[in-house]
């Protein structure tokens, strides 16, 4: 895919979005993000992910080990991807109440709440 370079960037509006972070904890490398992705037909799917090849599985409610762009089948953007940020944000949501969130958090989770972006 070729991208056209931009003109040079005058003001916030202009940014283009690189991601958001979900959960981040300070000093720590941990960190889930929700990034736009970019696919062939143009169009852009979201993707949660922890790190950078770590991926969220709408269907088992656990992040997996994301294959490099070529070796991605069209089940893996099924169920790996998100139409819209709702539809990310919500599956976050709902990821949140899982056993696999409590262990995240109580591996990452630092011994001060204060230091939760």
């Amino acid at each position: 895919m070729t991208r056209k370079a931009k003109e040079s960037v005058t003001t916030v509006d202009q940014l283009e979005v690189l991601g958001y972070i979900l959960y981040q904890v300070e000093l720590s490398p941990t960190r889930i993000t929700l990034e736009p992705c970019g696919q062939q037909d143009g169009t852009t799917l979201w993707a949660i992910r922890r790190g950078e090849r770590v991926c969220y599985n709408r269907s088992t409610k656990i992040f997996d080990y994301e294959p490099q762009p070529s070796n991605r089948t069209k089940q893996f953007l099924k169920t790996h991807r998100f139409k819209t940020v709702d539809d990310a944000l919500a599956a976050w949501d709902a990821y949140k109440r899982t056993a696999d969130y409590a262990a995240m958090m109580a591996r990452y989770a630092p011994r001060n709440p204060e230091t939760v972006l």
